[in-house]
């Protein structure tokens, strides 16, 4: 899956809502946080981020 700048961003704001949910799993979520990170870094540099799903 290839997300793209705009897509990043939207997914970055919907992670950053659902923190409160994850909050109760403290695994689940340190992994959104680390998600979010990723989805702003590839936004501010204008850069596609690639996901390989396993």
């Amino acid at each position: 899956m290839t997300l793209g700048a705009e897509q990043c961003a939207k997914a970055a704001q919907e992670y950053e809502a659902a923190l409160p949910t994850l909050a109760v799993e403290p695994r689940l979520r340190a992994a959104a946080q680390d998600l979010i990170v990723w989805f702003r870094t590839a936004r501010d540099a204008d850069r596609d981020l690639i996901i390989f799903f396993g």
